[in-house]
């Protein structure tokens, strides 16, 4: 399949070894080019002169190519560079560019192989607009006369976030006589307008009426169920109904176990829908949102089956879904041969980040000020649903984003609050200052000091423990950014366990401390205060059984984990990957200081004694390494 950038990748060919680039379109956020980009020159991002001088002089035997947002007129420029200006109108002659470059880039991949099919058809592409609204988000324009189909789009829009086009979206608020955009950001009132809807649908099937909307849709029974399962829905349904239409149940007070099962059983079929799917492909780095999802699918369906004390037996066999997420993980992302992970720690921050180090920048870039970080140390997504549970009253827009690799405190929590990767703040000697890095990082994004606090949350006595004193949680007005850490999730997670039980206990003590604490408290008085609250974790955590596999501890450097082993000499660690090569594989990467050999287990094992168990963390099993990142509102 040809790539849409393949003809800037050859333009830029042909330019020599010193490239100047202006990319005002942003055409080079696009994460494969961007790869292949770095595969074959240094990159600078143009900022000022002094940096460009220096950059060139370092590098001037190499390849070069400097990217730049606008065009910049400097005699140095156009003495040591070919200097390309990247347009659309190359990519797609006959469309209307105006029109393409206010979509997302991740489109443009579905654009271009419609569009090529077409030309070599010999068939006219007639209006832009028609024809991106049906290529990209399968919108036909002729059929939004009908209800049922701008429904389906309504509720895409709103409860997956699409994002549609605010023209479609005002011609389906006109026609559903409603503003779909407030929706989107009024949780209560879209609550209201679906009983509405369902109501409506109640009294026209008992009344045998033509349907203003018809709900069983399949799509619309999709979002429908997404909605019962995260909002207290309840009508009197009339059981005649439910006995010919068993979703209507869904919307029953307090749903049977009979009823949460089939709910599972949904979320199961669409996720292994995916996760098949993902197998199947080849990877593309547009679409490592899918495999964030799928990640946070099953996270949820790990979830729901233990908080509900059901058997994992009867909906999936776990050791199965683990060596497809080995398969996924490992053949896809995280090895040394694509370096596919590697170059997530390149991709914009924009919309969102893709890995933790960035979440300071996109705080910043998102609110400016008035922020509140909470760092839940070990929260995997799974234990999220337990906290977001409790979170009634917020609005809650949630993400996923990747942990550092190896999913532990030391590496992936202080790539969060110093904005960078290990190898940037840790020593020779695998040392680093927390804090220290927090306030650099700061300064580096413009922050005052002075209006600046990091600490730890103690929610035994209700305060934060700084290194200069301990402040009481409701003296925290009046800063530009906090940084907290909440250790909740982490010390509960390193209670010892004694068989084979799962999470289901672990979950119980999670949600037991939650609600005698004062942390739910401690949102509201964040939000009262006019915070823009932020919560993500550094790494999840996993229920895992002992592979009996050790290697002597001598060879190990400090940072041992029950899930990776950690090595500064390559030749110890392939001593214990070559005896141990079915049920161990090592990874090491450019992010992690010099010489750093990562020993991983395969599946949910860990390096205990056999037919031993733990809940632990620092491989890269969905619930370690795929992690929340949480706006409150």
């Amino acid at each position: 399949m040809k790539k849409w950038y393949s003809g800037i990748l050859k333009d830029l060919r042909k330019l020599g070894d010193k490239i100047f680039v202006i990319d005002n379109l942003g055409l080079l956020n696009e994460k494969n080019l961007f790869k292949e980009l770095i595969n074959q020159y240094k990159i600078h991002e143009y900022k000022d002169d002094g940096s460009l001088y220096l950059f060139f002089n370092k590098n001037k035997e190499k390849k070069i190519l400097i990217i730049s947002s606008k065009n910049i007129q400097r005699d140095f420029i156009d003495k040591n560079f070919q200097i390309k200006e990247l347009v659309l109108r190359n990519i797609f002659p006959d469309l209307d560019v105006d029109i393409i470059k206010e979509l997302d880039i991740s489109y443009y991949q579905t654009l271009y192989n419609d569009y090529t099919e077409r030309k070599n058809q010999g068939l006219v592409i007639g209006s832009t607009e028609d024809f991106v609204l049906k290529c990209v988000w399968g919108i036909d324009l002729g059929k939004l006369h009908s209800n049922t189909e701008n429904l389906k789009i309504a509720l895409a829009y709103i409860v997956d976030n699409k994002d549609v086009p605010e023209l479609i979206i005002n011609k389906i608020s006109k026609k559903l006589s409603v503003n779909i955009s407030e929706l989107r950001n009024k949780p209560n009132d879209f609550i209201s307008w679906v009983k509405g809807l369902l109501k409506e649908y109640l009294i026209e099937k008992q009344r045998n009426e033509v349907l203003v909307y018809d709900l069983s849709n399949p799509i619309i029974q999709f979002y429908l169920i997404k909605i019962s399962m995260k909002s207290d829905i309840n009508l009197p349904i009339p059981s005649d109904l439910i006995s010919n239409e068993n979703w209507l149940s869904k919307f029953q007070k307090e749903p049977n176990r009979q009823e949460i099962k089939e709910s599972i059983f949904t979320l199961i079929t669409f996720y292994r829908n995916k996760m098949n799917e993902l197998l199947k492909k080849e990877f593309d780095f547009n679409e490592i949102d899918d495999i964030l999802k799928v990640s946070r699918m099953f996270c949820e369906i790990v979830y729901l089956i233990q908080i509900n004390d059901f058997d994992f037996d009867d909906f999936i066999k776990l050791d199965k879904e683990y060596d497809d997420f080995d398969k996924l993980f490992r053949e896809k992302l995280v090895n040394e041969r694509t370096n596919n992970y590697e170059s997530l720690f390149y991709s914009s921050t924009s919309d969102k980040p893709l890995t933790v180090d960035k979440v300071l920048d996109f705080a910043k870039n998102k609110f400016k000020n008035k922020i509140a970080l909470i760092v839940m140390d070990g929260m995997s997504f799974d234990e999220w649903f337990i906290l977001k549970d409790e979170l009634k009253g917020f609005k809650i827009t949630e993400s996923e984003i990747f942990a550092i690799i190896p999913t532990i405190t030391g590496f992936s929590r202080t790539s969060i609050f110093s904005g960078r990767t290990p190898k940037e703040f840790m020593n020779e000697k695998f040392q680093f200052n927390e804090e220290k890095e927090f306030f650099s990082a700061m300064e580096r994004i413009n922050f005052n000091k002075n209006n600046v606090i990091y600490g730890n949350l103690n929610l035994k006595n209700n305060t934060l423990k700084t290194s200069k004193k301990d402040i009481q949680l409701e003296h925290l007005k009046g800063y530009d950014f906090i940084g907290i850490v909440c250790n909740l999730f982490d010390d509960l997670s390193h209670d010892k366990v004694i068989t084979n039980s799962g999470k289901s206990i672990f979950y119980k003590n999670i949600k037991n401390n939650i609600v005698s604490s004062s942390l739910i408290k401690l949102f509201k008085q964040l939000k009262n205060d006019g915070y823009n609250i932020l919560i993500t974790a550094d790494h999840g955590n996993i229920f895992c059984e002992g592979n009996g596999i050790s290697s002597n501890k001598n060879l190990e450097i400090d940072k041992r984990s029950s899930r990776c082993l950690f090595f500064n000499n390559e030749n110890f660690a392939e001593k214990v990957t070559n005896a141990n090569y079915i049920n161990t594989f090592s990874y090491k990467y450019s992010m992690l200081p010099s010489g750093l050999t990562l020993i991983l287990p395969i599946k949910n094992q860990c390096f205990i004694k056999k037919q031993d168990y733990k809940i632990t963390h620092g491989g890269i099993s969905p619930e370690e390494l795929i992690v929340p990142l949480v706006i409150l509102q």
